[in-house]
C-alpha cells in the first residue's frame, strides 16, 4: 500500500504519520488512463470490439469496460491505458476516433494483486477509509484484489 501526501509529513497528525509509507519500489507502475463515455460524441453506443479498434488506432495499450459511472449519469465507461508520456496524444487520437473523453490522469497500477479473507478485507477497508480522511493525504493506492476497496480513484497527477 502506498500513500500519496501533500507537503511534509510533519503537517499530518501523529496518528496519520505513523501509517505513512512510501510507495514500495517496484510494486506499482505509473500508467496513463483515459475514461471515455461508452458512446460516441454523436450518441452511438461503442462496443468492446469498436473500443479495441479505437485503442489500437490511438496507440493505447489496453481498454476495458470498467463498469463505473463515467459522467455522473450511472452509465458504464470505457477505460484506456497507455504510457504516461503518451497520455495527451492518445487522448487526442481517441477524440479524433469519435470518443467523448470524461477524465484522464496518471494512475499507480499494482504489478501484483493480493487476495484477502473477509475479516482482513474489512480491516483493510477501514484502514483505507481512515487514511483518506487524514489531512494532507491526497490519495492512497493499494494492491488488494477484488472490487474497489475504500473510496476514490487511485490516481496521481492529471
Amino acid at each position: 500500500m502506498g500513500i500519496l501526501k501533500k507537503g511534509p509529513s510533519s503537517a499530518l497528525p501523529p496518528t496519520c504519520r505513523a501509517s505513512l509509507s512510501e510507495v514500495p519500489r517496484g510494486a506499482f507502475e505509473e500508467r496513463g488512463w483515459i475514461r471515455t463515455a461508452p458512446h460516441s460524441a454523436a450518441g452511438c453506443p461503442i462496443g468492446q470490439e469498436e473500443a479495441l479498434s479505437a485503442a489500437i488506432a490511438a496507440g493505447a495499450e489496453d481498454v476495458n469496460l470498467d463498469g463505473k459511472p463515467g459522467d455522473g449519469d450511472g452509465e458504464e465507461a470505457l477505460e484506456f491505458l497507455c504510457p504516461p508520456s503518451e497520455l495527451s496524444a492518445v487522448g487526442q487520437r481517441l477524440q479524433q476516433e469519435g470518443l467523448r473523453l470524461l477524465a484522464s490522469g496518471v494512475r499507480l497500477v499494482p504489478h501484483r494483486r493480493v487476495a484477502l479473507q473477509a475479516e482482513e478485507r474489512r480491516r483493510a477497508e477501514r484502514l483505507l477509509k481512515e487514511l483518506r480522511r487524514c489531512p494532507g493525504v491526497s490519495d492512497v493506492v493499494h494492491n488488494i484484489e477484488g472490487p474497489e476497496v475504500g473510496e476514490g480513484e487511485p490516481e496521481v497527477g492529471g
